[in-house]
């Protein structure tokens, strides 16, 4: 928002005799302004409002943002988890059906057992963050339920 500010002077002169009129001008001018500082007192606090408004907006659009990329980022984790599981599993049920497992499947089951707890590991952490961006959410007064809708509304806003 952009404010000019307009300043004026004005230089009365009048001959002597009656000054009335000068003095009616005078008053009118002083009364113009008076409202022009109060209008300026006025925008720069509604700016200050305003800006505080634009502000809390963002904060809460910020808060929507995180909220979807960690859950998106917990779907991520469990669809790698559950992979790093079957492979895990998958190669257990290959050293189970070997009467004499080979070293490079003991090594390959070795490794996949290690991805399986990074991937929980992930998984949990991710957890976590989900659940205390809900709870930033909750702290703003945005039920998670309603995620689409309180967006629309405050994207709307600004």
């Amino acid at each position: 928002m952009v404010v000019k500010i307009i300043e004026a002077a004005a230089v009365l002169s009048a001959r002597a005799g009656n000054l009335g009129g000068i003095d009616k001008m005078a008053d009118h001018l002083d009364r113009v302004s008076k409202a022009g500082r109060q209008a300026k007192t006025s925008m720069a606090g509604t700016a200050a409002d305003m800006a505080k408004r634009v502000g809390d907006i963002n904060a809460a659009l910020s808060r929507i943002g995180n909220f979807r990329t960690l859950s998106r980022g917990l779907d991520d984790a469990s669809i790698s988890m559950r992979r790093a599981q079957q492979e895990a599993a998958r190669l257990k049920r290959e050293i189970d059906a070997t009467a004499s497992p080979s070293r490079s499947m003991l090594s390959a089951y070795d490794r996949a057992s290690k991805a399986v707890e990074r991937a929980s590991a992930a998984f949990r952490q991710q957890g976590q963050a989900v659940r205390e961006a809900r709870a930033a959410l909750d702290a703003a007064g945005i039920p998670v339920n309603q995620i689409a809708k309180q967006q629309a509304v405050l994207t709307s806003a600004l």
